[in-house]
């Protein structure tokens, strides 16, 4: 070839640096034809690829969806729609008094059946559930409180969706009738009062839902974003009323947090840990701004302590606290579960460096004594025998160096006991010192004593 056709573009071929030297040096296997051969393809694809996009992250996953279901993924969720429409169309022809919607969620599939109209029927419950049934039926009318019943064996006359629903020929793992009283919305509003001081401390309103029976009304809400349910009942059809106060909270919405950080810990403390049993709870239940009903008892009475969630909230908010001084994250476990050893040793460091009691010489029973080792042949003990003045006092505080905190460990900066306002004196008969002699020192309070513990992360002092 001369040298104008070896440099035409018409004998160019694109190759990485690895390739181009194979080929140069084997003429034998990639000869002439072969890579014209090479050229025209690349050529013929890279012009098929004009204006299309690259294939994308997601699209084996499309194409698997395709295969198994002869639909793309993006046409599955209007495929689904348009399936519960279907289903719910077909079961409003058997019977237009009803109002029907579906929804679908955890492999479940659910129908809410409303009726538009008054609709007679009649429902037979087999002898063998009848006890069952009656109990259901009459807690819902006479209390507003709803109730659930297996309901296989059930059957319905009056209406032809009613009896498909009861009766139907598909297989269905269980068939469960929820009766469900009318409810209005409604707010509580509630407070804890000491009767000595006069002092009120409120806690946050609860919205919620009010169920009217035939001797009783019940009140259900959420309260702390549904970390807690509360639930009144009370009757109302004479005097004196009398009623039910349950507050149940779910610890498992805490699981995996910091419990550094855990949400609504401290109301929760506020109200299970600070709210002693003689103060006075006062209730009031609002309907549409109105107040209808109101309920005051002795907070003992109304919500009696649970020992075991009490010893729960206490231990967590002391680990909270401790934690974040320490700066360590430790995550709230599943079960949580805590040994008496593990509450004690947390109670010590929390008191001491954390939380510690006012301490002054009124509080001391006797002098605090103290073991001295002489050194340098009882120099420091005649430093003692002759100090007139108050002095300062540092020792160790016996305390963990380390904690388990569900599970973790977590390591505890030593602390120490500061002593201020001490006037030594020497407990010893004898006049001479050895150095390594243990000798007695009393150390007598002055009207200047007090005490601090010092921790690494900040000084806790005491009031003198």
């Amino acid at each position: 070839m001369s040298p104008a056709e070896r440099a035409s573009i018409d004998n160019a071929i694109w190759l990485c640096r690895g390739c181009a030297r194979r080929v140069d040096r084997d003429e034998a296997a990639y000869p002439a034809t072969l890579l014209r051969q090479w050229k025209t393809r690349a050529e013929d694809l890279a012009s098929d690829e004009l204006d299309t996009r690259p294939p994308a992250h997601g699209d084996a996953q499309e194409q698997l969806v395709g295969a198994l279901t002869g639909h793309t993924k993006r046409l599955l969720p209007s495929l689904i729609k348009n399936a519960h429409a279907a289903s719910v169309e077909t079961l409003e022809r058997l019977d237009p008094r009803f109002h029907i919607e579906s929804s679908h969620q955890g492999g479940v599939t659910r129908f809410r059946i409303e009726a538009l109209e008054t609709v007679p029927f009649r429902l037979s419950v087999p002898e063998e559930r009848m006890a069952e049934w009656k109990r259901g039926v009459d807690a819902a009318l006479q209390a507003g409180t709803p109730f659930e019943i297996d309901a296989a064996g059930f059957a319905v006359r009056g209406s032809t969706l009613l009896t498909h629903v009861f009766e139907g020929d598909d297989e269905l793992e269980e068939r469960k009738l929820t009766f469900t009283p009318h409810a209005m919305p409604a707010r509580l509003k509630w407070s804890a009062l000491t009767e000595a001081t006069a002092v009120r401390r409120g806690f946050d309103d609860v919205t919620g839902s009010l169920a009217m029976g035939a001797s009783q009304w019940t009140f259900r809400g959420e309260v702390w974003d549904g970390l807690a349910v509360l639930t009144i009942q009370m009757r109302h059809v004479a005097p004196p009323w009398n009623g039910n106060f349950s507050l149940r909270f779910d610890v498992d919405r805490w699981v995996g947090r910091d419990i550094r950080t855990l949400p609504y810990l401290d109301a929760l403390i506020e109200f299970c840990l600070r709210t002693t049993p003689e103060e006075i709870l006062d209730v009031e239940l609002h309907v549409e701004g109105q107040r209808r009903a109101a309920m005051s008892s002795p907070f003992g009475t109304v919500a009696p302590a649970n020992p075991q969630q009490n010893a729960l909230l206490s231990y967590l908010g002391r680990a909270a606290e401790i934690t974040r001084r320490l700066g360590v994250n430790v995550a709230m476990p599943k079960h949580a579960k805590v040994s008496q050893e593990d509450a004690e040793a947390l109670g010590r460091v929390y008191d001491v460096a954390v939380a510690p009691d006012r301490m002054t010489a009124a509080h001391l029973a006797c002098n605090p004594t103290c073991t001295l080792t002489a050194t340098d042949h009882g120099a420091n003990i005649r430093q003692l025998e002759g100090e007139t003045e108050a002095i300062i006092i540092q020792v160790p505080t016996d305390l963990p160096s380390e904690l388990r905190i569900f599970g973790q460990t977590v390591a505890v900066p030593p602390v120490r006991t500061t002593l201020h306002g001490l006037r030594p004196r020497v407990i010893d008969e004898r006049t001479v010192f050895q150095t390594g002699d243990a000798v007695k020192v009393e150390l007598e309070p002055t009207k200047d004593f007090w005490m601090a513990y010092e921790w690494p992360l900040g000084d806790t002092s005491l009031h003198k």
